[in-house]
């Protein structure tokens, strides 16, 4: 009985090497995770920027079709018929903004410094990311000022490039890019649709 006792007492617990593998493997598994939050928290971020870029434009299409007042500048109340989003890749890669329409001719005149008696009704900072291009149907750059406009009643979107409004566009793609070389793409297409996608 004492013999069954002594080997019973050799079985539990656990050795010193033992413990020292499975702390090993424990440090290791968790200096790989420490190391790749960065990277981690990047990507995350530029997943970030993407949907509220497009939750921006979508704000746009529900402006545009709705029936939002703003300030006229001059103290007056206006009730533009159309909102869009401005992007101009090839001046400011941080910023882009939404706009409201008032004199109607479908694009944006202004700039970036929002002033009262401008059309810029926001203007949104990117942190993190710039936008690195807007691509016509998916695949060709455009170096000048993007307007996406809304106007009212319609749903759909339309595109002016450096103030001229045309119709050989199915969509554009707004691509981001962050300090990683991590890029996205949101998708605004003509019909209304808008999506984020990783190319």
């Amino acid at each position: 009985q004492n013999q069954v006792l002594v080997r019973l007492k050799k079985q539990n617990g656990f050795s010193l090497v033992e413990m020292m593998v499975v702390l090993a493997i424990f440090s290791i598994i968790t200096g790989v995770v420490i190391a790749n939050i960065p990277k981690l928290r990047n990507k995350t971020s530029i997943d970030l920027v993407a949907q509220s870029i497009a939750l921006h434009v979508r704000g746009a299409q529900v402006y545009g079709i709705g029936t939002r007042q703003i300030s006229g500048g001059d103290g007056s109340i206006v009730t533009p018929k159309s909102f869009g989003v401005h992007f101009d890749v090839a001046q400011n890669q941080k910023q882009f903004l939404l706009f409201a329409d008032i004199v109607n001719n479908k694009f944006f005149d202004g700039n970036f410094d929002c002033a009262p008696t401008s059309e810029c009704v926001e203007v949104y900072n990117l942190k993190n990311v710039r936008l690195n291009n807007v691509l016509k149907n998916g695949d060709s750059d455009i170096n000048q000022p993007i307007d996406i406009v809304y106007t009212r009643p319609r749903s759909e979107a339309e595109f002016c490039v450096d103030e001229i409004c045309g119709d050989d566009f199915s969509y554009v793609a707004v691509e981001l890019v962050d300090s990683d070389g991590e890029v996205r793409r949101i998708e605004i297409w003509r019909n209304g649709q808008i999506a984020v996608k990783k190319p």
